[in-house]
């Protein structure tokens, strides 16, 4: 007996052909990036990209981060 099983993909709808309603660009401004970077909460985990959440607090208060980091968003 296997543990693997073979699923009928014959009913399956891929995105692709899918008509989903435009969404419009968002504007991220430096303001919105900063305000956040100073509200982080340092006890939480990082994320995937390992960066810490009190690192990421402190040099907002020593360099311009939010500039950087919204132009990124933005990208």
């Amino acid at each position: 007996m296997s543990v693997f099983t073979v699923e009928d993909s014959s009913n399956t709808t891929y995105l692709y052909g899918l008509d989903y309603p435009h969404i419009e660009d968002l504007t991220i401004s430096c303001e919105g990036v900063e305000k956040r970077l100073r509200n982080l909460n340092i006890t939480k985990a990082s994320g995937p990209d390992s960066i810490r959440c009190r690192s990421l607090k402190e040099l907002s208060f020593e360099i311009p981060v939010a500039p950087i980091l919204s132009a990124i968003f933005q990208q």
